[in-house]
């Protein structure tokens, strides 16, 4: 089955034989070090430095989401997922194992795929009866 890209309006509905599958090519790029900033003693937050960005395809299913990078590739299921955010002109997607992935959409909206995550997120909470996910970042949280 071929995959769907974002470059068209999103929609959330199933695709062709009731499967929902999205794929879209990105520069990838994993976190190699993270250092705290601190001001006035106290701790603000930690500044990520990315290794170097490889080819790669990002691709989403209603189960899961799949990266394949030359750099590293995985398969994570949504109720894995810490955080979804964008930042700048890419999205980041915390991992388990405190791992932290970049993507920078080469011809898609890093927006649109913040959105679609954020949205089969909701559905996996949902279907496992763990709540209405109210909070992305810094980390995925339930009310």
């Amino acid at each position: 089955m071929e995959a769907r890209t974002l470059s068209q309006p999103m929609e959330l509905g199933d695709g062709s034989g009731g499967v929902l599958r999205y794929s879209a090519q990105a520069m990838v790029s994993w976190r190699v070090r993270e250092a705290p900033i601190w001001r006035g003693g106290k701790l603000l937050g930690y500044s990520e430095t990315m290794g170097p960005p490889s080819p790669g395809t990002a691709t989403a299913d209603r189960e899961a989401i799949s990266i394949e990078s030359s750099g590293q590739s995985g398969r994570w299921g949504y109720l894995e997922l810490r955080a979804v955010q964008t930042s700048s002109s890419s999205l980041q997607i915390s991992l388990p194992g405190d791992r932290l992935v970049q993507l920078c959409f080469t011809v898609d909206s890093p927006k649109r795929w913040e959105d679609l995550l954020r949205q089969l997120v909701r559905e996996a909470y949902q279907r496992a009866g763990r709540g209405f996910v109210r909070e992305f970042q810094p980390r995925i949280a339930v009310r």
